[in-house]
């Protein structure tokens, strides 16, 4: 087993079973975030999913908001992959709310062309959905059990 390198290229994945060392949240967000999309283009949604969900819960807490903002990108596209289309949704919404918060208007309103229901929707109040919560129930529903592993 080789030694892990702070950052492993996307084109080269680590080895399995290696955790990577990185310095701690403000590092180690960005890289679950490419993991996660390295899973997710790879076809392990398993993966994908759980290292996605490392990314949001990284940046959250280490205030990374744009990193936050497109590991919900990252997610919604999964979740689209696999037909989850409330899971879907539900990040996008959360995506689209981080960009207009950030003041990334070009972003926000790429989001909305590609997505034109998220115009449709009262966002100011994130609908009534409790992100703690939800974030909780998203992670739970990471452990559960999907067609690819």
């Amino acid at each position: 087993m080789r030694a892990a390198r702070l950052f492993d290229s996307p084109l080269c994945p680590p080895d399995p079973g290696v955790a990577p060392q990185v310095g701690g949240g403000r590092t180690a967000a960005p890289h679950a975030l490419i993991q996660g999309s390295w899973e997710r283009a790879r076809g392990q949604h398993a993966k994908a999913e759980r290292y996605l969900h490392q990314a949001i819960e990284l940046a959250e807490k280490n205030q990374l908001p744009t990193i936050s903002a497109r590991a919900h990108e990252e997610a919604a596209a999964l979740y689209a992959d696999t037909g989850r289309t409330t899971l879907r949704e539900h990040m996008l919404r959360s995506a689209y709310q981080h960009w207009l918060n950030l003041g990334f208007a070009v972003r926000a309103d790429w989001l909305a062309r590609e997505h034109p229901w998220l115009l449709r929707r009262d966002l100011t109040g994130s609908a009534g959905i409790d992100p703690v919560g939800a974030h909780q129930l998203l992670h739970a529903l990471s452990g559960a059990r999907t067609p690819d592993g």
